[in-house]
């Protein structure tokens, strides 16, 4: 119709509107077809724009949700380190070095009554030798036993990393990436921005795995809601929010299928009392810091038995030579 249009102009404006009545009727006849059109076009736009902006709000929540669940996943995942992995691996280096003290003391008092030992300073040199071992290649991280304050995240260095460097990727993944670095990096840096902690930490950690699922979902939501300009051409409108909106809608499928994944991974203490989980993570932690203590009374116990032995030595060799 526009083209039609656009051939009758020059026609129209050189002929007389009297004697060329009917191509007047027809220029605006299609001119009022035209106008309909367009007008019922832009009625379709704003239809697909408020489809879009509905779209833009499921992923919006969906993101709300994901940004909950990974900051209780990497809270979980310090209080775990802090409360089981690192007790633990002490507890596991104590009962290491118990049974390595263990054994040399059985090893050394053998060789004192073998007279395996030529003086007593070769006896003290081999107990010094144990001692040494002992402490030194079992030792363990005394941070764990105190009760640690995480340290928090410089955002700004943080941010300093996620500067896009050149990489090779498909078209797809270097076009979220460049819209990414346009549009969600400006919105959340420290300097331009007053994104809280944990949403920043979840867009680093997407940046940084390089999930395209995650980047692209953050695009749309740092792209804010669309709307129509009227003054705009609604067919290349049209184009542009088709696009869109078929991009929205398999977005937001598959964020919701990845919130649904990460919600499997999570226990159902995780899910439904937090709180608890925690206070039986600290419960945990103190039933291992007794048994630590436990196995550290012990090895206290084999030192001073190993350091003994010496008298051991001189009451064998003085029975022997009272024997003698």
């Amino acid at each position: 119709m526009r083209k039609i249009l656009a051939n009758l102009e020059d026609p129209r404006a050189q002929m007389n509107p009297h004697k060329e009545e009917s191509l007047w009727q027809e220029f605006l006849t299609l001119s009022v077809a035209l106008d309909q059109a367009e007008q019922a076009l832009i009625k379709i736009n704003r239809e697909t724009v408020s489809e879009i902006n509905h779209l833009r709000a499921q992923i919006t929540k969906a993101l709300d949700e994901f940004t909950h669940w990974r900051k209780l996943m990497r809270e979980t995942e310090v209080s775990f380190m802090a409360n089981i992995i690192r007790p633990g691996y002490i507890l596991k280096q104590a009962i290491r070095q118990k049974a390595y003290l263990e054994k040399e003391y059985i090893r050394i008092r053998n060789g004192i009554i073998e007279e395996d030992y030529v003086s007593i300073q070769a006896l003290e040199t081999d107990i010094q030798r144990v001692l040494t071992h002992g402490e030194h290649a079992y030792e363990a991280d005394e941070r764990s036993f105190q009760d640690e304050q995480i340290e928090e995240k410089n955002l700004l260095n943080l941010a300093k990393a996620m500067e896009i460097q050149n990489i090779e990727a498909d078209n797809g993944e270097e076009q979220i990436i460049q819209s990414f670095k346009r549009i969600v990096l400006p919105a959340i840096h420290p300097d331009t921005s007053e994104t809280n902690q944990e949403t920043f930490l979840t867009v680093f950690e997407a940046y940084t795995t390089e999930d395209f699922l995650l980047m692209e979902a953050y695009v749309a939501y740092y792209r804010g809601d669309f709307e129509v300009d009227d003054e705009s051409d609604p067919i290349k409108d049209q184009d542009a929010l088709s696009t869109y909106q078929e991009g929205y809608h398999r977005l937001a499928g598959r964020l919701n299928r990845k919130l649904q994944s990460l919600q499997k991974d999570l226990t159902k203490e995780e899910l439904e009392d937090p709180e608890k989980l925690q206070q039986n993570l600290v419960q945990q932690r103190e039933e291992l810091k007794q048994l630590i203590r436990d196995e550290t009374q012990i090895i206290f116990e084999l030192r001073e038995k190993i350091s003994g032995l010496i008298q051991f030595y001189l009451d064998v060799n003085r029975s022997d030579a009272d024997g003698d």
